[in-house]
């Protein structure tokens, strides 16, 4: 037997309310007789130190006589109040709830026990009449109405269920078997009972405060917000946790989004419920497998924030020189901003720092670690315990499952056991880290004679020839974009070409040109003459009438440097230009040249009279 049946019993019967009255002790509570005020029973629930589980006790007013009147293993000298009238009852499973009962009935009978009984004297005036001997109540409010209709549904899910001994993995199994039974129950009834309890479930309602949720909950499902005490409303977000009220996971999700726009959103509940809500339908997400995009709209904000940022941190050559700035200032905190650099310009220390990060993230290495892992350390895993400040219980629980919510924050289900991977601030290097900026502003201050310098310190010079590499990197930069630019078209480029090669035949000497041992050039043909075979053959794809003469020349023989000049051509232009249009079909250079003189590579020419035949 349980004390939640004790207290339903005396709410269905008598009306009386359990009263909180110690918050000292949360445990303990009264049932006092609702016309005296005078206590019936003190009720204790402990927590056992060793076991960890709740033990269940009651004092009841019905006088220690009852000892020896009824045997019973139970039943006790009082646990805590003294004086003959009071007995203790242990409560579990041998307990009977019918002695129980008995009891207190006995309890609430004796304290009613102060009426008197008037006798009045007959009067001569009434004719010798008597009056009859009355007997009067004892002052107070007239007696309760019976004990009001409770429907069968209800009955039978307090009858079924509730009997085993105790323990929060019984209570939460206890409230799902439940939940599912009373799962399609409507009711009309209205609660306006105050009513506060941690982790509360049915058991921890009286019976009339069992239909006015039941009715709370049929009209909130059907769009009807009505205000109810915080804790019955926890009870309907348990519901949607433990998957009872919706087919899938993805509609039970819908349904807590909805409880929050229509119920918090409008001013109810109370004012760590949208916290606690929020939580439970990040955890929810995951264990459920539920899109990622809808686990990241309900993390922690601020977990979130310092996710993203490390993952800036972690693989910054995919971020701008500003989220990486942002970054390093979070982890950094005010150190940047006093560095003599950032003094002098916040956007010169943004691309400084963000090239340093990208630069040490790339090249340096701190024994076997990267250079992040040596700042942030690496991620380790923790175990995770979804859902734990709800009551929550699931039949066939996951057993093997992997989340990945970013590149720093994983959660890992193995055997039923949930752990979460994460970076853990208590491996963050601080001195490492910061170690990195200010030897940077040591070595900016050098180079730009900027303020007094730093002194060196031995621990930091690690990381001097990364930032000095840095440094050279964008000083050959600045040199780069301040040499002038000059832009050519390419007709300008071959106007160029032809007028080297004229300068060049005119500083040419006579045996250069065509003295004893000279090789014969071709002609060029005249006005009045056909043009030659070479110039006859039609254009190659990629090269025009002269190129392709000059290509058929080397392929017949015959040497091209008369037509190489009449055009006022380059001979090391012409053979590159005509080895880039051949490469796609010969895949290596054809034609080789000295500086003067073009020759064809032996191994192609049968690929180029091919080629040439068409």
């Amino acid at each position: 037997m349980r004390l939640s049946e004790l207290t339903d019993y005396a709410a269905g019967k008598y009306g009386i309310r359990e009263e909180f009255k110690w918050d000292a002790f949360p445990g303990f509570s009264v049932l006092a007789d609702p016309r005296t005020g005078q206590w019936a029973a003190l009720l204790m629930r402990l927590r056992n130190e060793v076991t960890g589980e709740i033990v269940e006790r009651c004092d009841v007013k019905c006088g220690q006589r009852t000892l020896s009147e009824i045997r019973a293993p139970f039943l006790s000298p009082p646990f805590r109040m003294t004086g003959y009238r009071w007995i203790g009852i242990a409560f579990g499973e041998s307990t009977d709830p019918e002695t129980v009962f008995t009891l207190f009935d006995r309890a609430l009978q004796s304290a009613n026990r102060s009426g008197c009984l008037i006798r009045l004297a007959p009067s001569a005036d009434e004719g010798g009449e008597l009056y009859r001997e009355t007997p009067l109540a004892a002052p107070g409010p007239p007696p309760l109405p019976e004990r009001t209709f409770v429907p069968e549904k209800i009955v039978e899910m307090k009858k079924r269920f509730g009997r085993e001994e105790y323990s929060p993995e019984w209570n939460a199994r206890n409230f799902v078997l439940q939940a599912k039974f009373m799962e399609d129950y409507e009711d009309d009834a209205v609660c306006t009972e105050g009513f506060h309890h941690y982790f509360p479930t049915y058991n921890d309602l009286s019976l009339r405060q069992l239909r006015g949720y039941f009715g709370w909950r049929t009209r909130l499902r059907k769009g009807i917000y009505e205000p109810i005490a915080a804790s019955m409303a926890y009870l309907y977000l348990y519901e949607l946790l433990c998957g009872v009220g919706s087919s899938s996971p993805e509609e039970a999700f819908g349904k807590m989004k909805t409880f929050e726009s229509g119920y918090l959103d409008s001013g109810l509940g109370d004012p760590g419920m949208r916290r606690n809500l929020r939580r439970w339908m990040f955890e929810f997400a995951v264990i459920r497998n539920l899109p990622v995009e809808t686990a990241l709209a309900y993390a922690d904000p601020e977990t979130l924030a310092k996710d993203a940022q490390l993952a800036v941190l972690k693989v910054p050559k995919l971020h701008s020189d500003e989220e990486i700035f942002a970054a390093l200032l979070r982890f950094g905190d005010r150190a940047l901003t006093r560095t003599s650099v950032y003094k002098q310009s916040e956007e010169e220390a943004k691309t400084l720092f963000a090239a340093i990060w990208r630069h040490l993230s790339e090249k340096c290495r701190i024994g076997d670690k990267s250079f992040f892992t040596a700042c942030f350390g690496r991620r380790r895993s923790y175990r995770w315990y979804p859902l734990s400040n709800a009551i929550f219980w699931e039949k066939d629980p996951v057993r093997t499952a992997d989340y990945d919510l970013s590149v720093c924050r994983s959660y890992r289900c193995r055997d039923g056991r949930w752990r979460e991977m994460r970076y853990e601030k208590l491996f963050f290097n601080r001195n490492r880290f910061l170690a990195v900026f200010r030897e940077a502003d040591r070595i900016f201050r050098r180079k730009t004679k900027w303020g007094h310098y730093l002194k060196e310190k031995p621990e930091d010079l690690w990381a001097a020839p990364f930032i000095e590499e840095v440094f050279a990197a964008r000083e050959r930069a600045k040199a780069e974009a301040a040499r002038p630019v000059v832009t050519l078209s390419l007709s300008e480029i071959e106007h160029v070409r032809r007028d080297a090669a004229i300068t060049r035949e005119r500083l040419l000497t006579e045996e250069e040109l065509g003295g004893p041992g000279a090789e014969e050039p071709l002609p060029p043909p005249a006005a009045d003459e056909e043009p030659s075979a070479a110039l006859a053959r039609p254009s190659l794809d990629g090269l025009d009438a002269t190129h392709t003469a000059v290509l058929a020349a080397l392929v017949d023989g015959k040497n091209p440097a008369g037509l190489i000049g009449a055009e006022r051509l380059i001979p090391s232009v012409v053979a590159d230009r005509i080895n880039e249009a051949l490469f796609d079909r010969i895949g290596d250079s054809a034609l080789e040249c000295d500086g003067n003189t073009i020759s064809l590579v032996e191994d192609y020419r049968e690929d180029l009279e091919r080629i040439l035949r068409g």
